[in-house]
């Protein structure tokens, strides 16, 4: 994983991350993220203040500032749109 921030460029390979994270050795061992299943928005609902009272669960609208950045990282590095870099 690799992103800019205040202008100097960081990078990261995928275990110091998760460990970072807080995953344990075991967890890296499981499966990717990417072959998962899918939570329910009920199982998402943590992830926005109270509950999801505030913003709209499985949207980026409302979520915590933490999921935001990681979500902004992730689609950045993971999920590229057409243009990003």
């Amino acid at each position: 994983m690799h992103w800019m921030l205040e202008g100097q460029w960081y990078s990261v390979d995928y275990d110091a991350f998760v460990a970072l994270l807080g995953f344990l050795e075991e967890d890296l061992q499981r499966d990717r993220i990417h072959t998962e299943q899918v939570e329910s928005l009920e199982q998402l609902a943590y992830m926005y203040p109270l509950g999801g009272e505030r913003g709209v669960v499985g949207k980026v609208l409302g979520l915590h500032p933490t999921y935001r950045y990681l979500d902004r990282m992730f689609r950045e590095t993971i999920d590229c749109k057409g243009g990003d870099k």
